[in-house]
């Protein structure tokens, strides 16, 4: 329970904010190589 209520603290927010960030590029990347795809098709 003490490592819940310290991970609902700021652990969280600590672990969600590089996994947004990883996302949004791992997303960006898909796009811009789909991109590429689609005008080399």
């Amino acid at each position: 329970m003490l490592f819940l209520r310290l991970l609902n603290k700021g652990s969280i927010i600590q672990l969600i904010v590089p996994f947004n960030t990883m996302v949004l590029s791992f997303v960006n990347t898909l796009s811009l190589s789909y991109n590429n795809q689609g005008y080399y098709l």
